[in-house]
């Protein structure tokens, strides 16, 4: 049968069971479960270089990795590796057919002749040959960032050993990344999320039985998909673990721990060709802790989580691309420190606000109120609530390098275009209808301006006659240009101002419901989001008709009213 995904795999075949006579090379069709259900073999992540060995689900669209054997260690040719079971019985990946870059590592084997096996669990066993139910290792024992049904996942009481979910690095990078899901080692039956292996930031609570007491969403109700799977908890003397399983064999769920640091809880639907996601904890995604890295700030429901605060830039920004923040950001230009102080010629370098100071430069930044805290080296964890509000959040100020406030002045007048133009957007589409009114000698401008700059350039401020933004002329620039304030002169970036003018117009619509959210406007003068051409209020359009009538007006008549 043919698997089909988006990353480059070689298309599948019926058999399921790797031999030291028969190994699975990257030149061969991948092996298949018995029924069909999961895949072994070669595969490329989506705008990946790099080759791995790893299992994914056989029989869907969408192509979906379930567990990685070389996340740390790329193939370097696929064509030259092959999978194939070593002369001491162990399972082992070869890279140019002589190179061990994974096994099974077994060193004590009550077989004298062993396979590999992928069930259509999904689990990829190491058997004896001649009796494939004696299993002597496994996959399911050494988790990837995904959890099956029928998977252990806890903790050995004899070992100490834990198996645990570790997420990848990147959404098209299977290495280790730092968050990890384990069940917790104190002993208690609740799972913790870890970053780097030592901070916990996030429970699911102690298991009541049912559920997990930080994990409502899985409240039995009888309603899709609760009623599909069974959870259970198993206290023993050697082992205590936690594994669920599946009333009807032919769903597909999962349980990932995402890149990001969230647990996932999906569904495969086969009316949308795709994975629904039914929860995820942490809820928030800027919970998870240093999801950004160090000097960026997290924007909760943003289309890009990460960015950089003022002053720094991406550390690694291949990584950045690829989905990774977790390197975070660092300083355009360093803190000028000299004798533990900031100090060099007459420049100083100053918090960003400029209304703080400290001579100790391993100081970073402060917040204040009512008493002050001070943060020291790097700078985590920082949100930004301003798209969404938050009660008793405080504003912590950054200390930059002195030449970074050197342009302060030009960069507060950027500011001063988007927050100028918002705040008399209306004022100037109400003025520019009046103006027309009182003003017949705007026809014979609006017809010059039509023939010379085309219909309203695009749709920006579709009522507001052209002798009122430019005195008649011709293009996109001086029509924008005329609603700056003057103070701010060239130093102008008309994208930003034509941003500005449409979520105006956005923000006055007659419709409340057709008006954005802060949290869209904010998106849309970032540039993040783009916003169409507003439609024409009524209120406007109204005046407009009244003084056509009246005045016989012109009003760029090849406009079409939206």
């Amino acid at each position: 049968m043919a698997a089909l995904q988006s990353g480059v795999v070689v298309l599948a075949d019926a058999a399921d069971t790797v031999a030291a006579d028969r190994p699975l090379s990257g030149r061969q069709r991948p092996l298949v479960s018995n029924r069909g259900k999961f895949a072994l073999g070669f595969f490329q992540p989506e705008n990946s270089e790099h080759w791995y060995l790893g299992t994914w689900y056989n029989q869907i669209s969408k192509h979906t990795p379930v567990w990685v054997a070389n996340r740390g260690t790329p193939i370097s040719n696929p064509d030259t590796s092959q999978l194939t079971i070593a002369t001491d019985g162990n399972m082992v990946l070869l890279d140019n057919s002589t190179t061990a870059i994974w096994s099974t590592n077994i060193s004590n084997f009550t077989s004298n002749s062993t396979v590999g096996v992928i069930l259509d669990s999904g689990n990829l066993v190491l058997a004896d040959a001649s009796n494939t139910s004696i299993i002597l290792w496994q996959s399911f024992d050494h988790f990837g960032d995904t959890w099956l049904p029928g998977g252990k996942l806890g903790r050995n009481k004899l070992t100490g050993v834990s198996t645990r979910l570790v997420a990848w690095k990147a959404r098209n990078d299977p290495v280790p990344g730092v968050f990890s899901l384990e069940l917790d080692p104190n002993g208690t039956s609740q799972y913790l999320l870890q970053w780097n292996s030592t901070l916990q930031y996030w429970t699911s609570g102690n298991w009541t039985g049912r559920i997990f007491t930080g994990v409502p969403e899985m409240t039995p109700t009888g309603s899709y998909p609760n009623s599909l799977y069974t959870f259970d908890y198993v206290n023993g003397e050697n082992e205590s673990y936690f594994v669920y399983d599946l009333k009807d064999d032919s769903v597909l769920t999962r349980f990932v721990l995402g890149e990001m640091g969230q647990i996932q809880f999906l569904t495969w639907m086969n009316g949308a060709n795709d994975w629904m996601l039914f929860w995820s904890q942490p809820k928030a995604q800027c919970d998870v802790y240093s999801l950004c890295g160090p000097f960026s700030v997290c924007t909760e429901n943003a289309m890009a989580s990460c960015s950089c605060l003022r002053g720094f830039g991406e550390q690694n920004v291949g990584e950045w691309l690829q989905g990774d923040h977790t390197s975070g950001c660092r300083r355009n230009v360093e803190l000028q420190c000299s004798s533990n102080g900031s100090v060099v010629g007459r420049s100083t370098d100053r918090f960003y606000t400029m209304v703080g100071r400290s001579t100790d430069c391993s100081c970073t930044a402060y917040s204040y109120n009512g008493s002050c805290s001070l943060w020291y080296r790097d700078l985590i964890n920082l949100q930004d609530v301003s798209v969404i509000g938050s009660q008793g959040s405080n504003a912590v100020l950054i200390r930059l390098a002195a030449s970074e406030l050197s342009s302060q002045k030009q960069k507060h007048a950027k500011k001063l275009i988007t927050f100028s133009v918002l705040a008399t957007g209306a004022v100037l589409l109400m003025m520019a209808v009046l103006v027309v009114i009182l003003r017949r000698r705007v026809v014979k401008a609006t017809h010059e301006w039509k023939e010379q700059g085309g219909a309203a350039v695009d749709g920006l401020l579709p009522l507001l006659a052209a002798s009122t933004l430019g005195g008649g002329g011709g293009g996109r620039d001086e029509l924008v240009s005329a609603v700056v304030d003057g103070r701010v002169g060239v130093n102008a970036d008309m994208g930003e101002v034509e941003r500005a003018c449409r979520v105006a117009c956005w923000c006055i619509q007659d419709d409340e419901k057709a008006r954005p959210a802060m949290a869209t406007v904010v998106q849309v003068l970032e540039g993040l989001v783009e916003i169409g051409v507003p439609p024409v209020p009524r209120s406007l359009q109204i005046l407009a008709d009244l003084a056509n009538q009246s005045n016989n007006l012109q009003f760029f008549s090849d406009l079409p009213s939206k």
